[in-house]
């Protein structure tokens, strides 16, 4: 009896080795696979230096190693309609032979037949002027002191996927050191993904460093010297305005911030005097050189509130179409004023010039008769006066539905609530429209404000628009 009770253990211990057995024989070719498709990831890094100072040139190198496929594709990045430009662009493989490169609707296709290979190409680094239609084109600067560099107006970017962890080396101060919102030792810094080069921003030379952490975010300034105020002193400020925004919405996109205070070289109606960009963790902000200390509380400060505002309405939440860029912009103009008003930074009489002064340049706009606010802007910024009108119609209209708001909810709800709430519901980078606006106010208030939007931003020159202090106001007529 204990031999068939053995047997039959025996033949049931057979059987569920012959299941493993199959099993493991179906699994581990996957297992092979998976682990040779993950070996197939190329892994890229890029070399940067300076070729021609005097015609604002550098020279890209690249080295792609692990690239098993026949071909490997390359876009630049489109950025209102200008994008990269490569020049002596040459592709070679380990042995030297010179590969063949392909260009196909803004692509580069080096035709490298499952080899590992280099790629060099050539960027201008312009001094035209970049801050009227070609605003967003070149960010990137290189002088004979120090340098910034955006990603999207240097690097290539691969269209197929590749290993996390790409290394950039810098060769435009062997001496800097690089500072990023990315884990740098000395010339060299690591972006964790493909996704995050184009939105990069690397500094280095004789800029004036300072970090300082706020409730687990880390803050690092990098301000060009010779300033009539001290660096302590804006880097106060920028803090200040960060711990409250922060505040506003219980968390921020990333962990750590790169704001870098420059010179602004181009002035005049051409531009902007002031200019500030949003890069992720990035926020450059452009200034007079010629600045007084006094201004560290006045108006222009808006630039730092309005462009760190964006990592929440704009990119956590970024506007679904063009149409809507109107909320995105007009909200932030909106509360950059009185976020700096909340922090004693200007006072009432500031923010109410300020405000004024918006209302004038709207009721004398051009485009103000014939286009709504939903309408305005344009993808380029190349028309001055249709930008202009998104903005001050934007803040106006943002204004008026804070307002509204707190009318329909007898006090209990604000703008900042609602857009507050979209951001704590959805994931991040979640596709704002005025649809889930409608909708988060309809959840939270019980009332439906569509109408309401469809007469403030879908019709020209509304009157809802003005008045939101009390009296309705009539538009001034223009003297012929």
């Amino acid at each position: 009896m204990l031999i068939k009770k053995k047997n039959r253990l025996l033949t049931k211990i057979d059987l569920i080795l012959l299941a493993v057995i199959l099993m493991l024989s179906t699994v581990f070719p996957a297992c092979v696979w998976v682990n040779n498709w993950n070996g197939s990831i190329p892994f890229i890094s890029y070399t940067v230096i300076t070729k021609d100072k005097a015609l604002d040139l550098v020279n890209v190198a690249m080295s792609v190693r692990g690239a098993v496929v026949n071909n490997v594709t390359f876009r630049a990045v489109e950025s209102n309609s200008v994008s990269l430009d490569p020049l002596n662009m040459i592709a070679l493989a380990e042995s030297g032979e010179r590969l063949e490169i392909d260009t196909n609707g803004g692509n580069w296709v080096i035709k490298n037949g499952n080899r590992d290979f280099s790629l060099s190409y050539d960027v201008v680094t312009m001094k035209e002027d970049k801050y009227s239609s070609r605003i967003r084109k070149m960010i990137t600067s290189i002088t004979d002191r120090r340098f910034r560099a955006l990603g999207r107006d240097i690097f290539l970017l691969p269209v197929l996927e590749v290993k996390e962890g790409i290394i950039v080396d810098f060769g435009f101060f062997p001496e800097a050191e690089i500072y990023s919102v990315y884990r740098s030792v000395g010339r060299r810094v690591i972006i964790p993904t493909a996704d995050d080069l184009s939105m990069s921003l690397c500094v280095g030379g004789d800029y004036r460093y300072m970090s300082d952490s706020i409730g687990g975010t880390e803050i690092l300034l990098a301000s060009a010297g010779g300033w009539s105020f001290k660096e302590n002193e804006i880097f106060q400020l920028i803090k200040d305005i960060v711990s409250y925004e922060i505040g506003m919405f219980g968390s921020s996109p990333h962990s750590r911030y790169l704001f870098v205070c420059d010179r602004n070289p181009i002035f005049g109606s051409k531009g902007f005097d002031y200019y500030g960009a949003h890069f992720g963790g990035n926020v450059l902000l452009l200034f007079d050189s010629q600045m007084d200390r006094s201004d560290l509380f006045n108006i222009q400060m808006a630039v730092i509130s309005h462009e760190f505002f964006h990592n929440w309405n704009g990119e956590a939440l970024s506007p679904a179409s063009d149409n809507f860029q109107w909320f995105t912009e007009g909200v932030t103009v909106y509360y950059s004023y009185k976020i700096l008003l909340d922090l004693g930074i200007i006072s009432n009489r500031q923010y109410e010039f300020k405000r004024d002064s918006i209302l004038e340049n709207y009721q004398q706009n051009p485009y103000l008769d014939n286009t709504p606010i939903s309408s305005s802007g344009n993808s380029d910024m190349s028309d001055k006066e249709l930008v202009k009108l998104m903005y001050d119609g934007g803040f106006l209209a943002a204004r008026a539905i804070d307002k509204y708001l707190i009318d329909i909810s007898e006090g209990k709800t604000e703008l900042i609530d609602v857009i507050r709430s979209i951001y704590e519901s959805t994931e991040y980078g979640s596709k704002l429209d005025e649809r889930t606006f409608i909708v988060e106010v309809k959840e939270i208030t019980g009332n439906d404000i569509s109408e309401y939007l469809r007469r403030l931003v879908h019709s020209p020159a509304p009157d809802i628009i003005l008045g939101v202090e009390g009296k309705m106001e009539s538009r001034p007529l223009t003297p012929s």
